[in-house]
């Protein structure tokens, strides 16, 4: 019986007839094993290449990282609320959040000024020591040509009546106050006016109210056949004053109008008003 060639049919068996064994596929795993290293070789310069490292020792027990505080952990919704010696605790430990309170002072609206009510003019003169009851009324001025000069005269007020200087202070107003009246004509209001003396007391009335004033000076100056200048002189007394006065002028003597009486008062508001009514 004819023996198969090496190779023919047998793949386990040589050419000097014995078959292939474990040796031989050993000495082919042992082939096949650097091929194997080489190629994990390769793969690990590749992970080396992409960012990845490699380490052929054995790996560490991982260890849990350490947890930031974040605001949901420090107060929140979600934390839970620790115990009481837990609060305390952690408290002491974690730093604490500081709340910078802003208050905000709104401008407030800044009250409009009440207004000061404006004093009214006279309405009524009385002197209790004369007798003397007059209704005041308002009175302006004209100008006209006296001896080549241009000179202010008051006009006249209704018979029967004294005349308030509408240019002059009110009641109350802080400044002189002038009355003027005849004393021989047109009602004659002022006719005893001379006889009015420092101390005694004159009132004036403005929408119900009394103002007492006391008397505190009577002067009788020279008009006629004087100077300018010492008209002038007279007429000053009828400019407004730093401080509330009362000044009423007339006439005099009695039988011409040579003369000017002024007499001038100063508030009294310690006047007893109830004698005075009775005078």
């Amino acid at each position: 019986m004819a023996r198969p060639l090496a190779g023919d049919g047998d793949p386990g068996a040589r050419a000097d007839g014995h078959p292939q064994g474990c040796a031989q596929r050993g000495a082919m795993s042992r082939r096949r094993l650097p091929a194997v290293v080489l190629a994990g070789l390769v793969g690990a310069v590749g992970l080396c290449q992409c960012g990845v490292r490699v380490s052929t020792s054995p790996p560490a027990t991982p260890t849990r990282p350490a947890r930031l505080p974040t605001p949901d952990s420090i107060s929140g919704p979600q934390a839970a609320p620790p115990s009481e010696k837990g609060a305390v605790a952690s408290s002491t430990r974690s730093p604490s959040l500081r709340t910078n309170v802003v208050q905000l002072v709104l401008p407030t609206e800044i009250p409009s000024p009440i207004p000061t009510p404006v004093p009214a003019p006279p309405e009524r003169l009385t002197i209790p020591d004369l007798r003397m009851d007059v209704a005041v009324v308002p009175v302006a001025w004209t100008v006209t040509e006296v001896d080549g000069t241009m000179v202010s005269r008051w006009q006249d007020p209704p018979v029967g009546t004294a005349g308030w200087h509408v240019n002059s202070g009110r009641p109350g107003s802080g400044t002189n106050i002038v009355i003027s009246g005849h004393h021989n004509i047109a009602g004659q209001v002022f006719r005893d006016l001379i006889l009015l003396e420092p101390g005694q007391i004159v009132s004036l009335w403005a929408q119900g109210r009394r103002y007492d004033y006391v008397v505190a000076e009577k002067l009788i100056l020279p008009e006629q056949g004087v100077p300018q200048e010492q008209r002038l002189q007279n007429a000053s007394w009828m400019q407004p004053t730093l401080n509330e006065r009362l000044t009423l002028i007339t006439c005099w003597p009695q039988s011409s109008n040579t003369h000017r009486l002024v007499i001038w008062a100063r508030p009294y508001p310690d006047a007893p008003v109830a004698s005075l009514a009775e005078r």
